[in-house]
């Protein structure tokens, strides 16, 4: 997945979940400000944070 296409799945999953920024960041344990940058393709997460992202929304993060 390209930067950009991460970014949308982060916001996506956000929004089919119905969570607020808060929540998510409060779950994953970063600021919500990261998670806004992230969403908006401004910064990328670490894999250690992509890797908690997946875990909170059941999903997987395959390598390649």
């Amino acid at each position: 997945m390209s930067p950009q296409e991460i970014a949308e799945e982060l916001r996506m999953a956000r929004h089919r979940a119905r969570l607020k920024v808060m929540a998510v960041a409060e779950q994953i344990g970063v600021d919500p400000s990261a998670l806004t940058a992230w969403e908006n393709g401004r910064r990328n997460p670490t894999l250690d944070h992509l890797v908690m992202w997946a875990e909170a929304f059941g999903k997987t993060v395959r390598l390649e």
